[in-house]
């Protein structure tokens, strides 16, 4: 049987010499069962020139040390970012190598109108993705359309975004590309505020024939002075008629209402187990808010005597993504479209040699693997 390795992600100006640089530090530990301990698992080092944002360092603790992993650097035209540049570290030669970027442009409101993602094959950047962005006339994103790149620009994914009158999104609904025009709304996801005017739930639902079917939901706790202390995210059950909860994350704050942790679980049967716990060390970026989907993390390894790839990977709102594995000329080798948190992809073409993965939903997530 061939065996997978899989590296894991754990998911960016030029400035005068006697500019101030500072860094603010991302700290992030597994859950160990069998010892009942946390380990570390990677830290982010973010560094700043003023109040710009410059470099995003990632490391991986092995061997009771750190490694380098990724870095990500960010380019600025009139204050404006025009580009994140990433690279791998290349442990067998001990240097960076380019591996992907992303490119921003902007309409006349200096809006962000399209952002575009690309990698690098054989030392020539290559179109992966883009999303492409609408907004009213009071300045508001209206509709995100996501385009996949397979020999020219094709429609994936559209997002559409409603205001109240106070101008807080309200609904959010999803629509495929059925081949020659979009299709009916599949995914819908309501928003629901508190008299701060604070998110504290999405529902998402999803349309079946005249039917609306409950999906997935979050809902977003805080304490008497408004701070975020915890987000619950639960599973519709048709079965048991009720939500299910499923992941959760607890925050402490300080005393300016900054997140400085957040525990991340798992629900088990009855209980909650530890998944993974973050310190968010530094002044330069406070924190305020968080996503648990933020955090994409999967592995993959062989099924079927090798013949497919099964891939897992933490989709909590059951997003729509759509997987691809890419060799290293940039070619298409397997890909599938899924909403739930694993996948089979075909692997019967996989040889031999180092891999890419994608997952394109609201965002696009990457990694890399090897077969030996």
């Amino acid at each position: 049987m061939r065996s997978i390795y899989i590296v894991i992600i754990g998911i960016l100006t030029t400035t005068a010499l006697t500019a101030q640089i500072s860094n603010d530090t991302t700290y992030s530990k597994e859950w160990n069962a069998n010892t009942s301990t946390w380990v570390y698992f990677d830290r982010i080092i973010t560094s700043f020139t003023g109040d710009q944002l410059e470099s995003e360092l990632i490391q991986v603790f092995e061997n009771e040390s750190w490694v380098n992993y990724n870095l990500v650097s960010f380019y600025y035209m009139n204050a404006q970012l025009i580009e994140e540049h990433e690279m791998y570290w290349n442990e067998s030669k001990n240097v960076w190598e380019d591996n992907y970027r992303k490119l921003y442009s902007y309409n006349e409101n200096n809006e962000i109108s399209a952002v575009t993602h690309q990698y690098i094959f054989n030392g020539v950047y290559v179109n992966s993705s883009r999303e492409v962005y609408k907004y009213d006339e009071q300045n508001r994103l209206v509709e995100k359309v996501v385009e996949k790149f397979e020999e020219a620009w094709t429609n994936f994914l559209k997002y559409q975004y409603y205001y109240n009158a106070n101008d807080l999104i309200m609904e959010e609904n999803l629509t495929y590309w059925e081949g020659e025009n979009w299709g009916e709304v599949s995914f819908a996801v309501n928003h629901t505020y508190n008299k701060l005017n604070q998110l504290v739930s999405k529902e998402k639902s999803k349309t079946v024939g005249k039917k609306e079917k409950k999906l997935t939901r979050e809902e977003y706790q805080f304490n008497t002075e408004g701070m975020l202390t915890g987000q619950v995210v639960s599973q519709w059950s048709n079965q048991k008629n009720k939500w299910i909860n499923k992941n959760r994350a607890k925050y402490v704050n300080d005393l300016d209402g900054y997140i400085v942790t957040m525990l991340n679980q798992n629900k088990n049967k009855r209980e909650w187990s530890n998944y993974l716990f973050t310190e968010f060390r530094g002044n330069n970026e406070p924190i305020t808010g968080m996503d648990i989907a933020e955090g994409m993390s999967f592995s993959i390894y062989p099924v079927n005597y090798g013949q497919r790839a099964m891939l897992e990977f933490n989709n909590p709102y059951n997003e729509v993504y759509y997987v691809k594995i890419i060799d290293g000329n940039g070619n298409t080798l397997s890909a599938a479209t899924t909403s739930k948190d694993e996948i089979a992809m075909d692997a019967s073409r996989l040889i031999k040699g180092q891999y890419y993965i994608e997952l394109q939903g609201r965002n696009l997530y990457s990694g890399k693997f090897s077969i030996e």
